[in-house]
């Protein structure tokens, strides 16, 4: 990031390069489409010190760190990180999108109800109308 603060001119490239990566693995936790983080548990003060005082743990320690590097999700951290065109992929974006046409259907619905409660007192004429356009928005 202080390269991309550094030269505007190559920080506009840098960023298209990153905007236009496409996503390859999807979170189950938050849903979230992407690229996974890796992230190694060791430490690196900590593999100096055995390296300097130990050499043999220091090269253990170093290894279990390479060995022990998982992927997370970069919004959530989440280890529940999944490729894109595995079978449980493409299920998880098959669910997605059926959830989202199931909304999008009962929008019309919601607001029914919401005229409903409106006609019986339960609600205001003023709580019924920003419900409604927060509904319509999401159309």
């Amino acid at each position: 990031l202080y390269y991309l603060r550094c030269c505007s001119c190559r920080a506009w490239v840098k960023r298209e390069r990153l905007m236009s990566r496409k996503p390859t693995h999807v979170c189950v936790d938050c849903g979230t489409f992407g690229r996974p983080i890796w992230v190694n548990p060791a430490s690196i003060l900590i593999a100096v010190i055995l390296l300097l005082c130990f050499f043999v743990p220091g090269v253990i320690y170093i290894l279990w760190g390479i060995v022990s590097t998982y992927q997370v999700c970069p919004k959530c951290r989440s280890r529940a990180v999944i490729p894109l065109n595995s079978p449980k992929g493409q299920e998880f974006i098959s669910n997605t999108q059926k959830k989202q046409v199931t909304a999008e259907h009962d929008i019309p619905t919601q607001i029914a109800k919401m005229a409903e409660l409106k006609d019986n007192g339960i609600i205001t004429q003023q709580e019924f109308d920003s419900k409604k356009s927060e509904l319509l928005a999401r159309m």
